[in-house]
C-alpha cells in the first residue's frame, strides 16, 4: 500500500465519521421534535443537555424548554462524591 492509498482511505474515514456524526445529530433532533425533553435525552445518549440544546440551535431547531428549567433538570442529575481531601464533587449519575 503506498501513501497516497494511505491518505485516500483517511480521507474516506473521515467523510464517513462526519456522515455518520451528521445522522446522529439529526436523529436526536427528530427525537427532540417529536416531544423527547432535552434531559431525557441527556439521559439516553449521555451528553450534557446544554451541548444537545446548543447542537440543536446550530441545526436551527427551536427549543421549547426555558433555560431555567434546563439548569435546575442538569443540577439534579448530578450526585454528590467525597473526594480526597474532603472536597465533594458532583458527578453525572
Amino acid at each position: 500500500m503506498n501513501e497516497m492509498e494511505v491518505e485516500n482511505e483517511d480521507l474516506e474515514v473521515k467523510k464517513d465519521e462526519k456522515r455518520l456524526f451528521r445522522e446522529l445529530w439529526i436523529g436526536i433532533a427528530k427525537e427532540y421534535m417529536e416531544g423527547t425533553s432535552l434531559y431525557m435525552l441527556s439521559k439516553k445518549y449521555r451528553l450534557n443537555p446544554f451541548a444537545i440544546k446548543d447542537m440543536l440551535q446550530d441545526l436551527g431547531v427551536r427549543i421549547r424548554e426555558p433555560e431555567e428549567t434546563l439548569q435546575m433538570r442538569a443540577w439534579h442529575s448530578l450526585r454528590p462524591v467525597n473526594w480526597r481531601g474532603g472536597r465533594t464533587v458532583y458527578l453525572p449519575g
